[in-house]
């Protein structure tokens, strides 16, 4: 029963022993539920830990590749990799104690901390002191191998002595190079025997101790390749003289080559023979030859000959061939009286025929052409790369990181600022600020830029361009139109007034003749006699241009030495791209190339797009030309690849006319036809460039692009069409695994 608010239980003395049992079990249950749920949490906390610690372990290991990325991008800032660690460790430090955590955690967290960073700094200073040893390791070896190259052969092995006694090379690298400087100046004087008396090196290498029976067959065949081109230097020597009219006699062509030189002795004295034949000089005295040929040289003296254009030379030498091959004295020797006095700078247009076209000139009846010239400015330079990285540290001496800082101040049109920068550091530039010598432009553009007393303006013309290869062409095709037209206008007013002194002729009656020639003889009637008269050229093969149908590519000394002589290399290459077997006509001329190579080259280039027009008038209308100047960008780069640029070699200029692998051109060129055809297009492109030699390219051993269906190279070719022999025959070759890749970095 319940009473107020106590209760009170009636049970028996049992029944109460069982309730205080069962009070007494339920306090020790409860006992042990409290220490259980004490125990989950603890648990838990644990297990959080172990979370927390495992991503702090993979966040520590990030940071550590992270950085490891970072070395591997700078192996030249290797001094700094174990400063560059602390203060990374200091920053995440930093990082972690901001963080919100448990005291356990936190303790757990800087000791795991603490013993990574530790650990780490020894392994980054390990890799640190790795990539310094190997830096400067690399750069003796580099040094020891510049001064090899180089043939300082005394010097490459004191950098290798210093460099084992101070513990950068080991003792056997150490003898490793000096063995290879030993056979570096064996191999010098085996190739100073070769260079200075290939003759008696041929005899001497049959005794002279080899390395191997191979070495001793190579310096014998460089010893005869030598042979050969001493003996294709004076070949051309005596030619040259030959092809300029003087009388070389049997003695002189002996004394010009080695008493061993039969077969090269033979060869001039027959090529004497034949220059001298009755075909070549019964055309030049043919009197219509004549006629026009003088006709000709008053239409280049009318045009006016100054002596201060930049294109007198060009002219100057014209003039010259073609004066000689005047057979009257009298008026031989009148345009060498002109000449003379157009080297003094006087006016030389005072003959009759001279006033009557200088006239018609200038009251336009028959005007001069005149070449289309652009006018490019300072501003179209810049903005072209020609403050690029690369081709300031082909000009000048100065460290590749002040030609990065000037190249990105132009590239971001700064280019007032890029000027200032680049004339303040060539200007700091102690001693010969230049890597080489500079080409005319290039004076004149740099030149500008870092010794005027103020920068020029931006908009101020820094060069004048001559125009397309078909603009040169057509300029080239007028001036023809015009010597032809003049010509007859001369051989008119000969026979209008023949046995009279022309001088006391009135000039109204002189340019009367002139007017009913011009009349009759219009633009179409001309070309229609000049395109006779070529076909009658390509007919008898009396071109006129250099070449070396045996000749491949001169040394590089050579080219140096020869450049500066204003002798010119030309290499009739062929172009070859990967699954473009028909290309349109293509020319790379060096950086510095005079006037008269660049115009052969536009000459020629528009030439051959003509004959790829009329040979596949259908597919190839659209085609266009180009000449390229070597170091010129090579189009946009597409994104992440870097700018890649046009580059021939030093002193070269490289004809890619056409493709190996274009079926129509190479079989029509394979004619006589069709090499009779190039070779007159070869003179009129180079015919005038004085001291340009066309010849073979790349070597015997490497004979160029090849079509493998024909097994025509490009020096097959080009032997067949600067050469006198007879195409040889060619057989398919087996398919290789790939076609060459556009060949024009050379």
């Amino acid at each position: 029963m319940v009473q107020g608010g106590n209760t009170r239980v009636n049970m028996s003395a049992g029944a109460a022993s069982q309730v205080g049992k069962a009070f007494a079990n339920m306090g020790k249950d409860l006992e042990n539920a409290g220490m259980q749920v004490s125990g989950m949490f603890e648990e838990a906390e644990r297990q959080h830990n172990i979370g927390k610690m495992a991503d702090l372990q993979l966040e520590l290991d990030q940071t550590r590749s992270e950085y490891d990325q970072k070395m591997m991008s700078d192996p030249n800032g290797a001094v700094n990799w174990r400063q560059g660690w602390t203060d990374l460790m200091d920053k995440k430090q930093k990082e972690i104690d901001a963080r919100d955590m448990s005291g356990t955690l936190r303790d757990q967290t800087n000791l795991y901390f603490k013993k990574f960073s530790g650990k780490e700094g020894i392994s980054v200073s390990h890799k640190a002191h790795t990539t310094m040893l190997t830096n400067a390791r690399d750069s003796v070896v580099a040094v020891i191998t510049d001064l090899r190259i180089k043939g300082d052969f005394d010097g490459s092995d004191a950098n290798v002595d210093k460099a084992v006694a101070e513990g950068l090379m080991t003792t056997s690298a150490g003898q490793e190079q000096k063995l290879a400087n030993a056979r570096g100046r064996k191999q010098q004087n085996i190739d100073n025997m070769i260079i200075d008396a290939p003759y008696d090196a041929a005899s001497a290498f049959e005794t002279m101790p080899f390395d191997t029976p191979t070495a001793r067959q190579q310096a014998k065949l460089q010893a005869l390749q030598q042979q050969d081109l001493v003996e294709r230097l004076a070949t051309d020597e005596i030619n040259d003289r030959i092809r300029g009219g003087e009388n070389v006699t049997n003695e002189e062509i002996a004394e010009a080559f080695h008493p061993s030189a039969t077969k090269a002795i033979g060869d001039a004295i027959e090529f004497r023979r034949d220059y001298n034949n009755l075909t070549t000089q019964a055309k030049i005295a043919m009197p219509e030859y004549q006629t026009q040929l003088k006709g000709q040289i008053h239409a280049m003296f009318a045009q006016g000959v100054d002596v201060k254009s930049s294109g007198f030379q060009y002219q100057r030498s014209a003039i010259v061939r073609l004066t000689k091959q005047v057979t009257d004295d009298a008026d031989r020797e009148e345009f060498e009286r002109m000449l003379a006095r157009a080297d003094k700078g006087e006016v030389v247009a005072n003959t009759a025929l001279s006033k009557v076209l200088a006239q018609a000139n200038t009251n336009g009846t028959l005007p001069v052409p005149k070449m289309a010239t652009k006018d490019v400015k300072y501003k179209e330079y810049l903005q072209n790369g020609f403050l690029n990285k690369e081709k300031l540290l082909e000009l000048y001496k100065m460290t590749p990181t002040q030609a990065a800082d000037i190249d990105k101040l132009s590239s971001n049109r700064e280019y007032a600022e890029a000027a200032t920068l680049l004339k303040k550091t060539v200007n700091n530039i102690k001693g010969d600020s230049k890597v080489r010598a500079f080409s005319p432009f290039e004076k004149n553009f740099y030149g500008g830029l870092v010794f005027g007393e103020k920068l020029p303006s931006f908009e101020k013309v820094a060069h004048t361009e001559s125009g397309t290869p078909e603009q040169i062409s057509n300029f080239e095709k007028s001036q023809r139109i015009y010597g032809k037209r003049s010509a007859i206008i001369l051989d008119a007013i000969n026979s209008s007034f023949a046995g009279r002194d022309l001088s006391k002729v009135p000039t109204q009656q002189l340019n009367d003749v002139a007017r009913g020639v011009m009349l009759v003889f219009d633009d179409k009637h001309i070309q229609d006699i000049l395109d006779k008269d070529d076909r009658d050229e390509r007919k008898t093969g009396n071109f006129n241009y250099k070449a070396t149908p045996q000749s491949h590519l001169p040394s590089l000394d050579d080219r140096v030495a020869n450049w500066k002589n204003k002798e010119y290399f030309v290499s009739a290459d062929a172009n070859a791209s990967k699954g473009v077997p028909v290309i349109p006509p293509l020319i790379i001329v060096p950086e510095d190339a005079p006037p008269e190579l660049m115009r052969g080259a536009n000459i020629y280039a528009s030439e051959m797009l003509e004959l790829h027009k009329e040979i596949d008038p259908e597919n190839r209308k659209d085609f266009k030309a180009q000449v390229i100047t070597s170091g010129s960008k090579m189009g946009k780069p597409k994104e992440g690849e870097e700018q890649k640029f046009w580059n021939g070699k030093q002193h070269v200029t490289h004809l890619e006319g056409f493709a190996i692998t274009d079926k129509k051109m190479v079989e029509f060129l394979k004619t006589k036809q069709g090499k009779a055809r190039y070779r007159q297009i070869l003179s009129k492109a180079f015919g005038n460039a004085h001291g340009a030699t066309i010849g073979l390219p790349h070597t015997e051993i490497d004979s160029g692009a090849e079509d493998e269906s024909t097994g025509d190279t490009e020096v097959s070719l080009a032997k067949w069409l600067l050469g006198d022999d007879e195409p040889q025959a060619t057989e398919p070759t087996q398919a290789k695994p790939s076609v060459p890749q556009m060949r024009l970095g050379y």
